[in-house]
């Protein structure tokens, strides 16, 4: 299997894993493993590194987690749960449906843009095999389709939102697998562009 298919497979797994935190120790381990995996990647991240991260032995990682793929996998999971989390509040705290699914595909943008984990796939060369991935790219198409189906029920508007979660998704992908594009692509014209993609929600 090759690294970019063997990280695919483990995000993928991440996304429906069950939740894995018993205690401290588990959760200095799995923040010390976001950690490293920023500084040196999936494929180079080593259970001694995250040990040391930790400030605790190997022997305890092996016996908190059961290969370095699980460790990688759980901390990726809890790590999804944490931004998803982030999303329900930012989205409750914003009462026009419309704007919501502005402000909301604007944060995303941001983090894609921005999270150090993602940032490093990127220069790994491993995230067009995670974008390219169909259980990962439908798990996205289908949380962001069930984001603007809430929106334009609320608005009472008929709109096609499977293509505007797909046209979304793919504008998602191009600001973070073309980090080079970002200069030209400021807040404004990022804004424009959601709004576009948008618009079968805009109030008249």
């Amino acid at each position: 299997m090759s690294p970019t298919s063997k990280a695919g497979h483990i995000v993928a797994e991440a996304l429906t894993a069950r939740p894995l935190e018993r205690d401290t120790s588990d959760t200095a381990i799995l923040e010390a493993t976001l950690r490293c995996l920023t500084r040196y990647g999936m494929d180079r991240m080593t259970v001694d590194d995250v040990a040391r991260a930790a400030g605790v032995g190997r022997a305890t990682v092996f016996r908190r987690f059961e290969s370095k793929d699980d460790l990688i996998r759980q901390a990726i999971a809890r790590e999804l749960r944490r931004l998803t989390k982030e999303f329900i509040a930012k989205a409750g705290a914003i009462d026009d449906p419309y704007q919501r699914v502005v402000e909301l595909s604007m944060e995303m943008v941001r983090i894609v843009r921005t999270h150090p984990v993602g940032r490093r796939l990127v220069e790994d060369e491993s995230a067009l095999g995670l974008y390219a991935d169909p259980r990962i790219a439908k798990y996205q198409r289908t949380g962001v389709k069930r984001m603007l189906d809430r929106a334009a029920e609320q608005l009472g508007v008929t709109a096609d939102t499977e293509a505007m979660a797909e046209l979304l998704v793919r504008f998602y992908g191009s600001v973070w697998l073309a980090p080079e594009i970002s200069p030209v692509l400021d807040e404004d014209r990022v804004r424009r562009m959601i709004t576009i993609i948008l618009a079968p929600l805009a109030p008249a």
